[in-house]
C-alpha cells in the first residue's frame, strides 16, 4: 500500500562521530528520495563521552546547521532536531544536562554496549563461542528492560535488537522465538510508558536480512496492544536516507499498524501518519 508521507525519524550527520555528511546534504538526499520529515538524531552516547572515548557533541554548531537547512528546505521537507542518546542512565546528569540545555524537539534512547563492555560493534564475535554471543543478547535485555526504557525522557527505543546486527555479520545467529517471555514484559513497559518502538531499516543493508527488530518481534509487541510504531534508516550517509522505508511500511500495515510516529505537532500532540 502506497503511504501518502514518509518519514525516517533515524539519521546521523558529520555532528555524529561516525557520520559523514552535512545536514544540508542529508536533507537533499531526503527530498530527492521522497522523505516528507526527516529527524537528524546524532549520537550522544552518554558515557563513551564522559568518560572520554568519543569526541563531545557540537551542540552550538548542530543546532545552527539543523535551523539553516530547516530554512532552506522549509517548502519541501520537516525537519526534526533530535539526538541519540545512548546509555543515558550510565551518567543520568550528564543526559538530564544535555536534554535541558540543548531542548531537542525528539530523543532517541539507544543501548550501543552494556555498562563497563566496549559497543558491540568493536567485539569479535567471530571467536565467541555462541553460548557467550546469547549471553551478551540476554544482558542487553536486561539492561534495556531494567535501566534504558525506565530513563524518563525517551520519545523512541532504537534498534532493540542492535547487537544481533553484529553478530549476525559473524555468522552467530539467534533465533528471537526463545527469547519471547523476556521481550514481552520489556514490550509491555514500553507500551505503559508511551515509548515508541523504532523499526531500523539498517539490517536489511548491513547483513542481518531483517530489520531491528525483526517483524516477528514488531508482530509481538502489536499483540500485546501496542501501536506506537516509528521507522528509521539510521543513515550515516545520504544514499541511505529513506532506504526501505516504503518496504518496511507495507509489511507493518500487513501486520495491522495503520499509523506510524513522526514527531510531535507544534502544540505537543503526537504527529502520526497514515501508512
Amino acid at each position: 500500500m502506497k503511504n501518502m508521507v514518509m518519514a525516517d525519524m533515524h539519521t546521523h550527520s558529520l555532528f555524529s562521530f561516525d557520520g559523514h555528511a552535512a545536514i544540508m546534504e542529508m536533507c537533499e538526499a531526503a527530498v530527492s528520495c521522497g522523505v516528507d520529515i526527516l529527524a537528524v538524531t546524532d549520537h550522544f552516547d552518554t558515557d563513551g563521552i564522559t568518560e572520554g572515548f568519543y569526541d563531545p557533541y557540537d551542540m552550538t554548531t548542530a543546532r545552527a546547521a539543523v535551523k539553516d537547512a530547516a530554512d532552506r528546505y522549509r517548502d519541501q521537507l520537516t525537519l526534526i532536531y533530535g539526538i541519540e542518546l545512548g546509555q543515558p542512565y550510565t551518567y543520568p546528569d550528564v543526559a538530564d544536562r544535555l536534554l535541558q540545555e540543548a531542548r531537542f524537539d525528539l530523543v532517541i534512547g539507544s543501548l550501543h554496549n552494556l555498562i563497563h563492555v566496549p559497543d558491540f560493534f568493536y567485539i569479535n564475535f567471530h571467536e565467541m563461542p555462541l553460548a557467550l554471543c546469547k549471553r551478551l543478547w540476554e544482558r542487553s535485555i536486561e539492561e534495556i528492560y531494567t535501566k534504558l526504557i525506565r530513563y524518563p525522557h525517551i520519545d523512541i527505543l532504537a534498534h532493540l535488537t542492535y547487537p544481533l546486527r553484529y553478530m549476525s555479520q559473524a555468522g552467530r545467529h539467534i533465533d528471537l522465538k526463545e527469547y519471547t517471555q523476556q521481550l514481552t514484559p520489556l514490550l509491555q513497559e514500553l507500551i505503559g510508558r508511551n515509548i515508541c518502538l523504532e523499526v531500523n531499516t539498517s539490517g536489511l543493508r548491513q547483513g542481518c536480512g531483517c530489520t531491528l527488530p525483526d517483524m516477528d518481534v514488531v508482530r509481538l509487541y502489536h499483540s500485546l496492544g501496542g501501536r506506537l510504531i516509528s521507522v528509521g534508516s539510521d543513515a550515516h550517509s545520504p544514499k541511505d536516507v529513506g532506504a526501505s522505508i516504503p518496504e518496511v511500511y507495507d509489511s507493518l500495515h500487513e501486520i495491522g499498524f495503520r499509523y506510524t510516529y513522526a514527531g510531535r505537532q507544534s502544540n505537543g500532540d503526537l504527529r502520526m501518519i497514515p501508512l
